[in-house]
């Protein structure tokens, strides 16, 4: 499984960071804040719950579906 983290540092204000949660849905811009990004595309799965466990980043990695390979990552890229 290719999975690529990102982490948004929200030590400082940080208007592009609010902006992006407010989009996920986090209007109050609270941390922390976790969303899965498909590789091919699509709604952002987010999770809303309290405590994130291992299982249920498992189970939103497999909603997402699967990565995508070096071709279809090319493909996508230059639409």
């Amino acid at each position: 499984m290719n999975v690529v983290p990102l982490k948004a540092d929200k030590t400082d204000p940080n208007r592009d960071i609010d902006k992006l949660l407010k989009e996920l849905g986090n209007m109050s811009g609270n941390i922390p804040f976790y969303a899965v990004f498909p590789a091919g595309g699509g709604d952002p799965i987010v999770y809303r719950e309290g405590l994130l466990t291992q299982g249920k980043v498992l189970e939103m990695l497999e909603q997402a579906g699967p990565s995508l390979n070096e071709k279809d990552r090319m493909a996508a890229v230059l639409k």
